[in-house]
């Protein structure tokens, strides 16, 4: 039998994927200056997660809802209508994912690798502010469905879900040894690049 606090933390990943993704674009909306340089790795972040928002849904959510085959039925039809819109508009966003983002920009071809930049690919994908907002809405119109289809998993997730900080680790370096344990890192380096084997 699966637990309310299973669907309360898998919906908490699904909400924070989107206020992830929406952050970014109302900053971009509002008028944030970001240099091209910076948008290329923003927007492959949007990217994954976005990836990482269906993958949430498809491995975890709706596995976790099937314990209430009626509205896991209609949830799943949502899910189907939601995902048929995806594919329509965005056809290529896993596979920018997996061949340009997640695995090191090469195709894979048998036992082969190719380099994408040898060839000219067009993805299909989210790229313009518009683009990003339906991908967005997409995403929310599936909260959206879970809120109206399992509001008791939205007010206990509301009440009990103890919220973990995203930056868990310590803070290591001050803003002058960070400079002091790059410098090492690089002395090192170098050593070993120049020692004679």
């Amino acid at each position: 039998m699966t637990s309310k606090r299973e669907l309360q933390l898998s919906l908490f990943h699904l909400h924070s994927i989107v206020n992830d993704i929406s952050t970014i674009l109302n900053a971009l909306i509002q008028g944030v200056p970001v240099s091209e340089d910076l948008f290329r790795p923003i927007h492959k972040y949007i990217i994954i997660r976005t990836c990482a928002f269906y993958d949430e849904v498809e491995h975890q959510f709706l596995k976790l809802a099937k314990s209430d085959e009626i509205r896991y039925k209609k949830l799943e039809n949502i899910y189907s209508y939601i995902l048929s819109e995806r594919n329509k508009y965005f056809p290529d966003i896993y596979n920018i994912r997996n061949y340009a983002l997640a695995h090191n920009y090469r195709i894979r071809s048998g036992n082969n690798y190719h380099s994408i930049f040898e060839n000219q690919l067009h993805f299909t994908i989210p790229k313009s502010a518009s683009e990003i907002s339906v991908n967005i809405h997409l995403m929310d119109s599936f909260l959206s469905a879970i809120k109206w289809l399992y509001p008791e998993i939205h007010a206990i997730m509301e009440e009990n879900l103890a919220v973990p900080t995203e930056n868990t680790g310590l803070d290591m370096f001050d803003e002058h040894s960070f400079q002091i344990v790059m410098r090492e890192i690089s002395d090192k380096i170098q050593r070993l690049a120049d020692e004679n084997i």
